[in-house]
């Protein structure tokens, strides 16, 4: 009633999240023995968890959405573009690493961080977390060309404008998906 589209949505997870509160502080009608003997997992047990996965009640819509979109699957492209070179131990990719200091162990983490951005990057309730991961891996990328790799690896600059352009992206998309981020989503709103 009254609030507009959406609304009772967020209505819904005011109350749920008062109701958690209810518990946990024990401002329920139930004595604190009770309280504190009842061990069974319970439905508000449950969304306590729940409560850390990403928002999903702004969805975004027309423009937004497409826009979205394109760049999560520019970022996903960019990202999975190299994945291969790393998996393997690429002859190139083992002296990048080596230079950066980060040799094998470096490589492979970096692999696996990065196939788990795509895969969240790919998935539409978790976008904004792929968003965000991918921004903190492309700044650890485009940071590592500024310092010591240099712009130019072997005489090309396409490493560095990939890590570059996968950063806007997932900084756009992080942008976009603002308010569906966990914790800090609800001041966007």
């Amino acid at each position: 009633p009254g609030g507009g589209p959406g609304s009772g949505s967020r209505n819904l997870v005011k109350r749920q999240v008062t109701h958690r509160a209810g518990l946990r502080t024990g401002r329920r009608a139930r004595s604190g023995a009770q309280h504190r003997h009842h061990a069974a997992p319970t439905r508000d047990s449950a969304m306590t968890s729940i409560a850390l996965l990403p928002r999903t009640d702004a969805p975004l819509r027309g423009t937004s959405r497409a826009a979205s979109w394109a760049f999560q699957v520019l970022a996903a492209v960019i990202l999975a573009i190299t994945l291969p070179y790393k998996f393997s131990g690429a002859e190139e990719t083992v002296r990048l690493f080596d230079a950066l200091g980060a040799g094998a162990v470096g490589m492979y983490g970096t692999a696996i961080l990065e196939t788990v951005a795509v895969a969240l990057l790919l998935t539409p309730r978790l976008a904004v977390l792929g968003g965000a991961l991918t921004v903190g891996l492309l700044s650890g990328a485009v940071f590592s060309h500024l310092t010591v790799l240099g712009i130019l690896w072997d005489g090309d600059a396409s490493l560095f404008t990939m890590a570059v352009v996968g950063l806007a992206s997932g900084l756009v998309v992080t942008w976009l998906r603002r308010r569906q981020l966990p914790v800090v989503g609800r001041r966007f709103a």
